[in-house]
């Protein structure tokens, strides 16, 4: 799926180990004594190897546990005593339609109200058909009385 909408991007080519990235870049649901030892594990050893100096997160306006996980990034990353360099930590605002910004938290808030008119304004178009796949109530579901 990400393939496919992402297809008109002509760079982007997902890396072969994505789950590794995946697993990275989600945090919302570890625990406080789990995300520091990422984020050294990440700071000491992983920023160092691959010669990462910045770390690019999305500003998230509607789920206070991610909003909380980038500011104890910024914490742990930037500032916390540590042997390596510090990692900037780059909070960059979400795109938006209309004026509601581009969030997963939105897009799982409007899933729950099977909101697929809202949903089309705000995901590509091949993650829409498979959120209507697995989520809409089928057209026979709906005809019956």
């Amino acid at each position: 799926m990400a393939e496919r909408g992402q297809f008109h991007l002509f760079l982007y080519s997902p890396p072969h180990n994505i789950q590794f990235f995946r697993g990275w870049g989600f945090y919302p649901l570890v625990e406080v004594p789990q995300l520091v030892v990422l984020m050294e594990l990440f700071r000491e050893y992983i920023a160092p190897a691959l010669g990462i100096t910045d770390r690019y997160v999305g500003a998230e306006p509607f789920d206070p546990v991610t909003n909380q996980y980038n500011r104890d990034m910024k914490t742990w990353l930037e500032q916390a005593t540590s042997g390596a360099p510090p990692v900037t930590v780059v909070e960059v605002p979400r795109a938006a339609i209309r004026g509601t910004p581009i969030s997963a938290a939105e897009v799982r808030r409007l899933l729950a109200k099977r909101d697929f008119s809202r949903i089309k304004e705000l995901v590509p178009a091949t993650t829409l058909q498979f959120l209507e796949t697995k989520f809409a109530p089928s057209m026979s579901a709906t005809h019956q009385e």
